[in-house]
C-alpha cells in the first residue's frame, strides 16, 4: 500500500479584527504507521492574531474515515473530468472580501489545482460581469459539493 492524497482544500481570510484565519483540509491514506488507521481527513487551523506570534493559535485534527468513503471521494473526483478544462486561477474584479481558496483534486486519471478568491462563497454568486468565471466556479462548486456531501454523511462539519 502506498501513501496517497486525493483532495486538498485551503481557505484563508481576514477575520473581523484583522486576524488571518487559515484552514487546510486534506483527504489522505497514510500507511507509514501500521498501528494507525490509514484513511483520514487532516484538518489544520491557524489564526494569526497579530505580529506577535504568542497570540497565534494552531491546531491539527485527524478524523478517521472509512475506506469506502476514501474510495467514493476518489471516484467522484475521477467522474468530474470537466475540472481538467478549468483554468488554474479563477479571477474576477467585483469580490473584495479578502478570502482566498485553493483546491487540489487528485485521481489516477488527472491532478488539477485551482485557486482564486471566494470561489465557494460570495464570488460564486456575484460573477455576472464575467460569465466564464461564473461558469468555472459553478463547475468547481458542483465537484466540491458532491465531495462535501459524501464527507458530511460520515463525518459532519469538516468541510
Amino acid at each position: 500500500m502506498t501513501n496517497e492524497i486525493i483532495f486538498k482544500y485551503n481557505c484563508s481570510y481576514r477575520g473581523r479584527w484583522g486576524e488571518v484565519e487559515t484552514t487546510n483540509v486534506t483527504v489522505l491514506a497514510d500507511f507509514s504507521d501500521m498501528t494507525k488507521w490509514p484513511y483520514q481527513i487532516k484538518v489544520e487551523e491557524r489564526v494569526e492574531e497579530s505580529l506577535d506570534e504568542e497570540d497565534d493559535s494552531e491546531s491539527v485534527t485527524f478524523h478517521k474515515i472509512s475506506k469506502n468513503l476514501f474510495d467514493n471521494i476518489k471516484s467522484t473526483i475521477a467522474r468530474h473530468t470537466e475540472l481538467t478544462a478549468l483554468p488554474e486561477e479563477i479571477d474576477y474584479v467585483m469580490v473584495m472580501d479578502g478570502g482566498s481558496e485553493y483546491f487540489e483534486f487528485i485521481c489516477p486519471a488527472f491532478k488539477k489545482v485551482i485557486y482564486g478568491s471566494s470561489l465557494l462563497s460570495i464570488g460564486y454568486h456575484e460573477l455576472e460581469e464575467n460569465p466564464n468565471s461564473q461558469k468555472h466556479c459553478a463547475v468547481l462548486r458542483r465537484a466540491y459539493e458532491e465531495i462535501k456531501k459524501l464527507v458530511d454523511a460520515e463525518q459532519p462539519d469538516i468541510l
